[in-house]
């Protein structure tokens, strides 16, 4: 992303100052309405600056790319109007376009679609009345040529802009790989060397007779297995966000937490959960759902830690964010703020933040976002799509 939003700000950037520098040339050329050209011209500019910023921090949103052609279609309206060539200005300005800005197939087919009605419209209006001398263009050149150009862009962008695109999102995606992996290793190390320990030690407190150091020994092998258990969830989770079958997969949420359900019912069994709303998702299925498991779990290990009986999860689903909720502690503030701030951590507690790390991993394969926060009731995640 850093590379797409860098390659994207620079060319906004260069695209205005050449701007500047070319409507300047054109102005003694421009026989009328010259206010006209030199404020829509200048506004265009204006807007480019700023939007370059935004482009290079969010390269993959829609609405400042689509801020960006409205403002490419009205420069070169403007030129047509009073200057001769920019039926190949547009040529030019689609290449730059579909060569270096990410986006995906059908943004693209937008976008150009959206440049070429409003440039070929203007075009037809105008050509009765253009100041200037047109040459040998005709009717058939304003449609064809932009149309072809479109056709060349396209091809350009399929073969190159989105397989480079494409790398650059894996390389990122993969990246802390190898981290939160190590992390998990090094868990699952420390855990399954426990477990022979403690039952030597329950063996040892049974032939002494010693009740109250078996149960304090048996209760803690309990815990060493549910950490476990947690570790292999997340290294579940970990092999689904390496998982790139299914991308463009569509499904229910409420699919993913009946699955989840199932698989958690002897837990859930003791617990009350309430669920209201749906919304469609687009992406890995199985990703989703081991989202859904890990957030489930988390809940159930803070109610067996702190021995809350009656425990209770709320779970509310929109088009626009899912929350889950629970009369759990809430989180650390630490937490929240490691959280924030993306780091990788692992507490070697039931419940420990590699798991919601892992999770707000694996919402970016649905540009979704991931917030905990505390509650007056408990403890919050929100997922924001």
């Amino acid at each position: 992303m850093r590379n797409a939003g860098q390659t994207a700000f620079w060319a906004t950037f260069v695209f205005a100052t050449i701007g500047i520098i070319v409507t300047l040339s054109e102005i003694p050329y421009i026989e009328e309405d010259l206010l006209f050209y030199v404020l829509g011209r200048m506004t265009v500019i204006v807007v480019l600056y700023p939007l370059a910023y935004v482009i290079r921090k969010s390269p993959y949103n829609f609405i400042p790319k689509l801020i960006l052609i409205i403002c490419i279609t009205i420069y070169c309206c403007l030129g047509y109007r009073y200057v001769p060539m920019y039926v190949v200005a547009y040529t030019q300005l689609i290449f730059f376009f579909s060569f270096l800005y990410p986006t995906t197939k059908k943004e693209f087919i937008l976008l150009s679609t959206l440049f070429y009605v409003g440039f070929v419209t203007n075009c037809y209006l105008a050509f009765d009345s253009l100041p200037y001398n047109r040459g040998e263009e005709s009717y058939l050149d304003i449609f064809i040529t932009p149309l072809g150009s479109n056709a060349i862009g396209f091809l350009v962008h399929k073969f190159f802009t989105a397989e480079r695109n494409i790398k650059e999102h894996l390389t990122e995606r993969f990246s802390s790989l190898g981290k939160m992996t190590s992390t998990i290793v090094h868990d699952l190390k420390g855990s399954l060397g426990t477990p022979l320990m403690m039952v030597e030690a329950i063996e040892e407190s049974m032939k002494k007779g010693d009740q109250k150091s078996t149960i304090e020994g048996l209760a803690a092998l309990k815990n060493n297995i549910s950490s476990i258990g947690k570790i292999v969830t997340n290294l579940n989770q970990l092999s689904n966000v390496s998982n790139l079958e299914n991308l463009h997969q569509t499904f229910l949420f409420s699919e993913c937490l009946e699955d989840a359900k199932i698989i958690l019912s002897k837990k859930l069994s003791h617990i009350t959960l309430t669920y209201s709303g749906d919304c469609s998702l687009k992406g890995p299925k199985d990703l989703f759902t081991s989202i859904v498991l890990n957030l489930l779990i988390n809940s159930l290990d803070e109610f067996s830690s702190e021995h809350i009986s009656e425990g209770k999860i709320t779970i509310k689903a929109s088009p626009t964010s899912i929350t889950f909720s629970d009369n759990g502690p809430g989180f650390q503030t630490d937490l929240i703020r490691k959280m924030r701030a993306g780091e990788i951590f692992s507490t070697k507690e039931m419940g420990s933040g590699l798991g919601l790390y892992l999770v707000r991993e694996s919402l970016k394969a649905f540009q979704a976002k991931l917030e905990i926060l505390n509650s007056a009731t408990g403890g919050m995640v929100k997922i924001t799509f």
